[in-house]
């Protein structure tokens, strides 16, 4: 039988508040949501809303000059599948960049906005590559990201799986980078190369292992456990011709460290992270479960509403940063992955969907009791 599986890590380190966060989005680490489950306008009203507020904090604009923006970039009040992604003051000039991301493939729209004394003018935007073709993620690609340098330099990058054919892989990535030109933006460089072993490649080597692939057609639902400091595992609901099945697989070693990831080793092409993965030992046992009580946590999950916030908050309502702990990714067919925070013992903070935290923690307890 597996060891006893702890239901909480305890979070180390909780860095300020908003400063933090805000330097993650900086970095292209923005957590993705999800719509809500009923779809509805006033789900995305809220969302909208409450995405105004961050971007007031971050971008020192007051809350009216972000919802014009934000509308000007084609986001209306009740806009469903589009969100602002970046909204960013192009150093001490009077001047915005704003980036959404739309739909399941993350397409990519990046605007230019220039403040006026009654609201904003766009003076430039890209949607497309220069030689056609929408900023899109490809399949099992990370979405589109956006840099902005001191200098006012655009960078986009794009990945996809190139004339790559082996399942799962991204390993195509391609830079445009534009430069201020009077009131528009130039085109002065497009590089293509091989995407390098990251944060991506990661997670892509992860979900492999743990049989999160297109061509498992029996996986119901899989719950990726990623603590800092220790072996990643993951908990996997399966339907097989005895019935429905749980197990744990766990990696024999931490496969971050094994990668060389946040580390002085050699850069590696994300194919080779790849391929070590494949070959790192990993242990999978079958957990004792009835089925009825493997139902009840399934049915418990489809009453979920799984519309998740970009980001944990304290008890004021502010997104925090966490530097360590424990990242909870729950992963169903067909369906964009959810990542929750590990709150710990942090008072009155709250993950990226209470309610989906509150059914992992069921699920843990539920494989705990049936040793």
């Amino acid at each position: 039988m597996p060891t006893n599986i702890p239901r909480k890590v305890t979070t180390r380190c909780l860095v300020g508040v908003f400063l933090l966060i805000s330097a993650a989005m900086v970095d292209g680490k923005r957590t993705n949501r999800e719509a809500p489950e009923s779809g509805g306008d006033s789900d995305w009203a809220q969302i909208h809303q409450r995405d105004d507020q961050d971007w007031a904090r971050v971008s020192k604009m007051s809350l009216a000059d972000v919802q014009r923006l934000r509308r000007i970039a084609g986001v209306d009040d009740n806009t469903a599948n589009i969100a602002i992604e970046r909204m960013w003051p192009i150093g001490a000039s009077n001047r915005y960049l704003v980036s959404t991301v739309a739909g399941d493939a993350d397409c990519m729209t990046v605007g230019v906005y220039k403040r006026q004394s009654e609201g904003f003018l766009r003076i430039w935007a890209i949607d497309q590559f220069p030689g056609g073709g929408s900023l899109c993620r490809g399949l099992y690609c990370p979405k589109p990201r956006i840099e902005l340098t001191e200098n006012g330099e655009i960078k986009i990058e794009i990945s996809s799986p190139g004339k790559n054919t082996e399942r799962n892989i991204c390993d195509l990535s391609i830079r445009l980078t534009y430069i201020p030109k009077d009131e528009n933006y130039e085109l002065v460089g497009t590089q293509s190369g091989t995407t390098e072993c990251n944060l991506w490649t990661y997670k892509q080597a992860l979900t492999e292992v743990f049989g999160v692939t297109t061509e498992n057609y029996g996986r119901i639902l899989t719950i990726e456990v990623l603590p800092s400091f220790r072996n990643e595992w993951a908990i996997t609901f399966d339907r097989a011709t005895s019935g429905l099945t749980v197990s744990k697989i766990a990696f024999d070693q931490q496969l971050w460290a094994k990668l060389g990831l946040g580390g002085t080793s050699p850069v590696r092409s994300g194919q080779q992270c790849l391929n070590i993965a494949r070959d790192a030992s990993a242990t999978r046992n079958s957990i004792a479960i009835p089925q009825e009580e493997v139902q009840k946590l399934l049915v418990n999950f489809g009453k979920v509403d799984l519309h998740m916030d970009k980001c944990p908050r304290n008890a004021r309502g502010d997104c925090i940063g966490l530097t360590d702990g424990t990242k909870y990714y729950v992963l169903v067919p067909n369906r964009r992955e959810l990542g929750l925070s590990d709150m710990g013992n942090l008072s009155g903070a709250s993950s990226e969907n209470p309610a989906l935290s509150a059914w992992v923690d069921e699920v843990i307890d539920a494989i705990n009791g049936s040793h």
